[in-house]
């Protein structure tokens, strides 16, 4: 691949797809982005209708385009070994083989792993049933927090404020199977208590060019308050890491990983995303991920100034991001509103009419779609999240009015969103 008139495929349909879609764009190396199944939001022709879910239907694909490179933007095709089958026949991924992927794959696999690696984290047990659960419950008290094993879009966690809480999210995981297999295996761990932040990084399998940090907001409700979702807003920088406290990051949590994953012979190449819990004693590992945030991904790349691209393919090589320089970010911050569907993340309508999102578009204000799709000449609502709308400017309180005037107009049956997203900033 000598990087000039590179064709990238972009597997998803979020606004997260859309966004990295939009920044591959920008760069003079790239002749063209395709995504699928991709949304509403990105061109008819640059879209093409192959499920995440259809391996092989995606490496025909890369064929009959002769795809240069392919991102993978959800979890689950990652952990189901994607992108080891694409590399397997000749087709580069910017994304782990499955080995690396069971940091998000497997909860209990990612506690073991810190145990061993000495990567700060919080307490924890897996109990082998449901009544030894219950017993590890009633000895240690609440708050706890309860996590499925497995992927569960980011509904698997529930933090529980009492021993009956607590039992009670045992119980639907690991005998009502809420999440189905995801959730039969459970990890118990000690409530950490702080501030949590997101920290994305680039890794080739001995390095990490990680970017600035972020915030997002998990819970449903203003003040944060009802379930947990996929994520309802965030913005970047996160004012609590600064640039110690982001290399105190990479050197703890990043470089002992994909070190240690090297020793097993399985380097890391591609995303890495840690959730970080920021404690009086320093920070402490919530989860890896192994892929883009979102909607963290939708705050982060419209601040980078750097050509993404050079970055992407020097994660294809045993330590090719060495010869690169820190990334250049711009000094706006961004303040991301999740648009959503009534009802979510329970069970939510789809297909409203949406209005005035094409009216919305300004210079400082990014829209980027993920639960949308184009009926005939109508763009309807498909999903629970509907889309991500980006403000831009010199502080918090610029970016989050300009962001928030444009979710206010884009309208929608059901639509809602957190209207607290930055306030406090």
């Amino acid at each position: 691949m000598n990087g000039k008139a590179l064709t990238w495929l972009v597997v998803g349909s979020g606004a997260r797809e859309h966004v990295i879609s939009d920044t591959l764009k920008k760069s003079p190396y790239t002749a063209r982005v395709l995504c699928t199944p991709g949304n509403g939001g990105i061109a008819e022709n640059d879209r093409r209708n192959v499920k995440e879910s259809d391996f092989l239907g995606i490496l025909a694909l890369c064929k009959k385009e002769e795809v240069s490179a392919v991102i993978i933007g959800p979890e689950v095709p990652l952990i189901g070994g994607l992108s080891e089958l694409l590399g397997a026949n000749g087709i580069p991924c910017v994304g782990p083989d499955a080995t690396g992927a069971r940091l998000e794959g497997s909860k209990i696999f990612t506690k073991k792993f810190c145990t061993e690696n000495n990567i700060p984290t919080a307490e924890y047990r897996v109990p082998h049933s449901f009544e030894c659960a219950r017993q590890i419950i009633l000895a240690w008290g609440a708050p706890l927090v309860i996590k499925a094993d497995g992927p569960c879009a980011g509904k698997g966690v529930r933090v529980a404020d009492t021993k009956k809480d607590a039992i009670g999210a045992a119980y639907e995981m690991m005998v009502e199977k809420i999440h189905d297999e995801a959730g039969s295996r459970i990890v118990i761990e000690q409530k950490l208590e702080g501030f949590d932040v997101s920290v994305m990084g680039l890794c080739d399998g001995e390095n990490a060019m990680i970017f600035q940090a972020a915030h997002d907001y998990k819970r449903a409700y203003v003040g944060d308050k009802g379930p947990n979702t996929g994520g309802m807003g965030a913005y970047s920088p996160e004012p609590r890491v600064n640039a110690a406290m982001l290399e105190r990051i990479r050197t703890e949590f990043f470089i002992p990983t994909l070190r240690a994953l090297a020793d097993r012979g399985t380097p890391y190449h591609g995303v890495l995303f840690a959730g970080l819990m920021l404690t009086i004693d320093g920070p402490k590992l919530l989860e890896w991920n192994i892929r883009w945030g979102d909607p963290e991904t939708q705050v982060i790349l419209p601040r980078l100034k750097s050509d993404l691209v050079p970055y992407l393919l020097a994660t294809l090589t045993f330590g090719g991001l060495s010869t690169l320089p820190p990334f250049e970010i711009a000094s706006d911050v961004a303040v991301c509103f999740v648009l959503a569907s009534k009802g979510y993340p329970g069970k939510y309508e789809i297909g409203n009419c949406i209005r005035g999102e094409e009216d919305a578009i300004t210079a400082p204000v990014h829209i980027f779609h993920a639960g949308t799709l184009e009926n005939e000449s109508e763009l309807i609502t498909a999903g629970g999240r509907v889309m991500s709308v980006v403000g831009m400017g010199a502080t918090f309180p610029i970016a989050r009015r300009r962001a928030l005037q444009i979710a206010e107009w884009i309208d929608f049956k059901g639509k809602w969103f957190r209207s607290d997203i930055a306030l406090t900033i």
